[in-house]
């Protein structure tokens, strides 16, 4: 679980050095090319790694795990070291929560 965990952040953190270290001059697309869907997306995904930060850490990874990179709940389990049980019931907690986030937010201007 905490190599999961690290492995988490250590990507998080080279996703971060990329934008930090990378000259605005350089920029791969120019800001003139990025459409309104693209800044869409990128908002989007702004919000969504913020409502994932408000779960607790071992939803949060379960779902990544399952999620993001597709392991079964057989894989996460053995991965974390949880019960496939354990695993499907922080799917369910951590989906609502993440469902209750978001609709609080849409609520709030």
């Amino acid at each position: 679980m905490k190599n999961s965990l690290a492995d988490y952040y250590n990507q998080k953190a080279r996703e971060r050095r990329l934008f930090v270290e990378m000259p605005e001059d350089s920029a791969l697309v120019p800001e003139s090319c990025v459409t309104e869907d693209a800044s869409r997306s990128i908002d989007t995904a702004r919000q969504v790694e913020s409502l994932l930060a408000k779960l607790p850490c071992s939803q949060r990874l379960v779902l990544i795990e399952h999620e993001r990179y597709g392991y079964s709940y057989q894989e996460v389990a053995e991965r974390l070291g949880y019960t496939v049980q354990t695993v499907e019931k922080y799917l369910v907690i951590a989906k609502a929560t993440l469902r209750a986030l978001a609709k609080s937010k849409r609520a709030t201007p």
